[in-house]
């Protein structure tokens, strides 16, 4: 479940990047921290606190704010960035609600291993595979598989996986 989110958010995100600018892409994928609390209510039926729903309303009304300007449209990409923001909001609720120190490392393991499938068979499906042709390519490759994504994920040895302040554990 954890990697079929975290899949789901790549997919959505990295299609949606060919149709929106990576300002706005950042932006609507920053948003996932503030649904976090939504996921978790919908979810998990977590309690959320009355400051938890308030940074959500705020959060709301400046995502309004922003994507509302001038030059400023919600495009298929933009709507494809934020849904693939919840699908990493319910990564990271999932994540709280799941990880323990005693199985963070293998829960990473498996959410990036399951996520890595449909990414790969999506690339495959559509033609747009290729291997790195340098060394430094591969060692660029690597480093994002393993620091970007492996290390920035919350669930990683040594560091106790805690739930957002308006989240009961």
């Amino acid at each position: 479940m954890v990697g079929v989110l975290l899949g789901g958010h790549l997919l959505l995100q990295t299609t949606g990047l060919q149709d929106t600018s990576a300002g706005l892409s950042g932006f609507l994928t920053g948003s996932s921290v503030v649904m976090v609390p939504v996921v978790a209510s919908v979810a998990l039926s977590s309690r959320v606190t009355p400051q938890g729903w308030l940074a959500v309303g705020l959060s709301a009304v400046g995502f309004v704010l922003l994507t509302a300007g001038p030059g400023i449209s919600l495009t298929a990409g933009a709507l494809l960035t934020l849904a693939g923001a919840a699908g990493f909001a319910g990564h990271i609720t999932a994540s709280s609600a799941w990880a323990t120190p005693s199985n963070a490392l293998g829960l990473t393991a498996v959410s990036v291993a399951v996520a890595t499938a449909p990414c790969g068979l999506w690339s495959v499906l559509r033609g747009e595979v290729s291997m790195p042709g340098t060394t430094a390519s591969w060692a660029a490759a690597l480093r994002v598989a393993l620091v970007a994504t492996c290390l920035g994920l919350p669930c990683r040895p040594g560091r106790r996986v805690r739930c957002p302040p308006s989240l009961p554990r």
